[in-house]
């Protein structure tokens, strides 16, 4: 009877093995991952939120149009709104746990620009006289961990370094431009954790962590 006992449980035991090796070998045969998502609270966010953007000043000539050298006036900037951070990525899986790639990242910001004239006799009028538009384009070469890598689940952290494009312009609505500029800064991603789930192929991911693509990411990711 111990001996029966015995050959069962290396027989359950060998099943096992033989499983997890199948499995595993399944798993390693997908090598190419491409994933798309949303985030919030990127760098470029948090870098505009602390500076600020180019304040036009009107010249002369806009004031002497609009009031007939009568009246002075400036432009103010209101209503400022995000676009949801959006990004794609793709990674070559190198070995079992070592992948290379790269991030993509997009987001903008926009504002209306409102003229402000104040007139000698004390009136003063405010009206919607252009819009500004930062958009933000974001390239960053990545590594990506797999911690753990199973036929339904992952674990994962992610490094990428590179530059943001912070391309500003300020048009009135007639379409006369006020202002542009192109500045590029340094910019990087850090994923602590990634958590994904699903068959061998599409996958949902949820990720914490800083940087370009937000504290919070998810989305839905393709492996073949």
């Amino acid at each position: 009877m111990l001996n029966f006992k015995l050959l069962f449980l290396c027989g359950i035991f060998s099943l096992c093995v033989t499983n997890a090796s199948a499995q595993k070998q399944i798993d390693y045969e997908s090598r190419h991952d491409v994933a798309v998502g949303i985030g919030g609270i990127t760098n470029t966010r948090f870098i505009t939120v602390l500076g600020e953007i180019t304040q036009v000043m009107t010249s002369a000539t806009i004031t002497s149009i609009v009031s007939g050298g009568a009246a002075s006036a400036y432009y103010t900037y209101e209503d400022k709104s995000w676009s949801i951070p959006v990004t794609a990525e793709y990674f070559y899986r190198v070995n079992r746990f070592l992948g290379v790639g790269a991030i993509g990242a997009f987001n903008c910001m926009k504002q209306d620009i409102y003229l402000n004239t104040t007139y000698k006799d004390g009136t003063q009028t405010t009206e919607k006289d252009g819009r500004l538009r930062q958009y933000n384009l974001t390239l960053l070469p990545a590594v990506k961990f797999d911690w753990l890598r199973r036929e339904h689940i992952g674990l994962y952290s992610k490094v990428g370094l590179g530059a943001s494009f912070m391309i500003e312009r300020q048009k009135e609505d007639d379409g006369d431009k006020l202002y542009s500029s192109t500045d590029v800064m340094f910019n990087f991603q850090v994923s602590a954790i990634g958590f994904e789930a699903g068959n061998l192929h599409v996958r949902g991911f949820a990720e914490l962590g800083i940087g370009e693509q937000g504290v919070f990411v998810a989305g839905l990711r393709y492996k073949f």
